[in-house]
């Protein structure tokens, strides 16, 4: 039986890197869409690998937004999807230096899953709409350790 073992902190999901050594991860943004009144899209990138009869998951939330208004202002649906292509790009980047293959796809176990990263995803959101990267770029120091 397979399990999902959910992983809040993305330095915990890289000592599961280095330890299991998996050649490839899967990454895959996605939303959901949650039946509450108006209907809210929620938006993830899930970065998940099989060891034995475990799948290690970090899932980071990439936003959230009523469905009515992503629906009718193409500019605001545009945004989430640079986010999340964005996202990709910080994930395949940050792997790079540990030598692993980013495929996609999303592990069908996981997705029941109620574990996002802790802090709140790979960016921390300002005021004024600026976003910090929560996710560093791995030296190939850090990944020889």
């Amino acid at each position: 039986m397979t399990r999902v073992v959910g992983l809040l902190k993305w330095e915990d999901f890289v000592k599961e890197i280095r330890r299991a050594q998996p050649r490839a991860v899967r990454a895959q943004a996605y939303h959901i869409t949650r039946g509450t009144e108006p209907p809210l899209m929620e938006f993830f990138l899930d970065v998940a690998f099989a060891d034995g009869d475990e799948i290690l998951l970090a899932r980071f939330p990439l936003g959230r937004e009523i469905r009515f208004f992503l629906e009718d202002d193409p500019h605001r649906r545009e945004q989430f999807h640079q986010r999340m292509r964005a996202a990709e790009e910080i994930l395949r980047g940050a792997l790079a230096a540990l030598e692993v293959e980013v495929l996609p796809g999303v592990y069908a176990a996981a997705q029941d899953a109620r574990v996002e990263t802790s802090p709140a995803g790979l960016w921390r959101w300002e005021k004024d709409g600026e976003s910090h990267r929560l996710v560093p770029d791995l030296t190939t120091a850090e990944a020889s350790a």
